[in-house]
């Protein structure tokens, strides 16, 4: 066994090893989250029942009533809205630090497992060098993502997004297996996972709906062995979106919020967001990154058991379900929506192009091949140099490595970002001001409470806060959740 075998077989320890230490500093930040909005206008019934000395399990049947009136008042999510209505704090203040937590272990389960299952089961890719691709896509999804504090530290925003994300992932690893395995309890997970995505928000509900779809149009135009078993779960989805479409509160919502273009215009402004998005993630580092995953994949796609034989309607197929994602958003209000849902957008972006990257390296390989791809003497004389694997492998890290400098240096990273918060105090400064905060909403004797400000807004902290009027929303959702008759913020 040469070195550089050797050397790979650490590789999937390696990979690990630092998205967990990139990960720490995240996990730690969660320490001086604070509850916030929307956290407060759905965790109210569930925090009244355990003030009043329920046992724990009383706030899911008042989780549901939220979901059952939402439904009726404000929106069909009917999944997701239970959800929110349990958020850690509704059990004890100090729990909320569980928010990044609960966050990073849904996308990464859901990256893991489908990459595992795609990769891995279906592509015949070592299972160790499919944790790798799983650990770089969990890095770029973590560390450029568009708004972290949305996607890690506000629980009302980030499980109504981030955590169906994850879940569709590994409901489409669960539906490979399915389809390769069989199974009476895989049919039964997948489709109670079918309903809990099909009631949650439109965006995730919408792209697990066309990949259902379309999953069973080309399994049963290749009469792949075991089709039949997605027909129920497929089913259920669509029962549980169009369940969740039909909600009245849909409308209330609409009424309340500018109408968006048509369905048309929607779908042609989807794809103009969808390209610009697109253009606009394509970053340095995220460049430099995927350069270095083609060399990684290269082996693999030249032994993949798999023909690759459509590259640009894959590629398009990818671009359509990305703009579909946007198209939700547009058509409710002609915008792309709030940086919490675009940060899922964000997230099958990243993950659709390692997929194309993938087919494409396969399409080239099977074309060289036969001898229909030309060969470059350069890269054929490189390939006989002894030394050129690691002479690559040592460029393409320290181009990975320049391109993150620069990055960190003009647009910034999460988690040295949440180093940062901390090393400086500000998040200890911002916690401390919530706990004083605290101390005035808890005490029964205040009925107006008039809370200070904040000293800082920390970028990965804070979301969105109070105001000095008592009759703006977000003050009056704070009122309720700590049956005060008024809060304020101090001028």
């Amino acid at each position: 066994m040469n070195k550089l075998t050797s050397l790979r077989r650490l590789l999937p320890a390696a990979a690990l090893v630092l998205l967990l230490a990139l990960l720490a500093p995240m996990l730690l930040l969660g320490r001086y989250a604070v509850p916030g909005a929307d956290d407060y206008t759905y965790g109210a019934a569930a925090y009244h029942a355990l003030r009043a000395g329920a046992p724990a399990w009383r706030a899911i049947p008042a989780a549901a009533g939220v979901a059952r009136d939402a439904w009726f008042d404000w929106q069909g999510t009917f999944s997701a809205i239970f959800l929110m209505a349990l958020q850690p704090a509704v059990f004890a203040d100090g729990l909320y630090a569980l928010t990044p937590c609960i966050m990073l272990f849904f996308l990464l389960l859901g990256i893991f497992s489908l990459n595992r299952a795609l990769y891995a089961d279906a592509f015949g890719m070592p299972r160790g060098d499919a944790a790798v691709l799983s650990c770089v896509l969990c890095l770029l999804c973590t560390q450029l993502l568009p708004s972290p504090v949305q996607a890690f530290f506000w629980y009302n925003g980030a499980v109504y997004y981030v955590v169906y994300f994850g879940l569709s992932l590994a409901a489409m690893a669960l539906a490979i297996r399915l389809v390769q395995r069989g199974g009476a309890g895989r049919t039964l997970l997948l489709s109670l996972l079918a309903v809990f995505l099909g009631g949650g928000n439109y965006v995730t509900a919408l792209h697990c709906a066309i990949l259902g779809v379309t999953a069973l149009v080309l399994t049963a135009l290749c009469r792949t062995p075991g089709r039949r078993r997605l027909w129920l779960p497929v089913l259920l989805l669509l029962a549980a979106f169009l369940f969740s479409i039909a909600a009245p509160g849909n409308a209330v919502r609409q009424a309340s919020i500018r109408p968006g273009p048509g369905p048309a215009a929607s779908v042609l402004l989807s794809f103009r967001l969808a390209a610009r998005y697109a253009l606009g993630w394509f970053t340095l580092p995220f460049a430099a990154v995927m350069m270095a995953l083609a060399v990684f994949l290269w082996p693999h796609a030249k032994r993949a058991d798999f023909s690759f034989r459509f590259p640009a309607p894959v590629t398009g197929y990818s671009f359509c379900l990305l703009s579909a994602m946007f198209t939700p958003p547009v058509y409710a209000s002609g915008t792309p929506g709030d940086l919490r849902l675009v940060n899922i957008i964000y997230f099958a972006f990243v993950c659709l192009f390692a997929l194309n990257l993938f087919y494409w390296l396969g399409w080239a390989a099977r074309r060289r091949r036969e001898g229909k791809l030309l060969r470059s003497r350069v890269f054929e004389r490189f390939r006989s140099i002894k030394a050129a694997p690691a002479v690559l492998s040592i460029f393409l890290a320290l181009f990975v490595g320049f391109s993150f400098l620069l990055h960190l240096r003009h647009d910034g990273l999460t988690s040295p970002g949440a180093l940062g918060l901390m090393r400086s105090g500000e998040a200890q400064a911002f916690r401390a001001c919530a706990d004083r905060r605290l101390e005035v909403l808890e005490d029964p004797q205040i009925r107006d409470a008039e809370l200070e400000p904040f000293p800082s807004q920390p970028y990965l902290l804070y979301f969105d806060d109070i105001a000095e009027d008592p009759e703006e929303w977000i003050n009056v959702a704070m009122s309720r959740y700590y049956g005060k008759d008024s809060v304020r913020l101090a001028p």
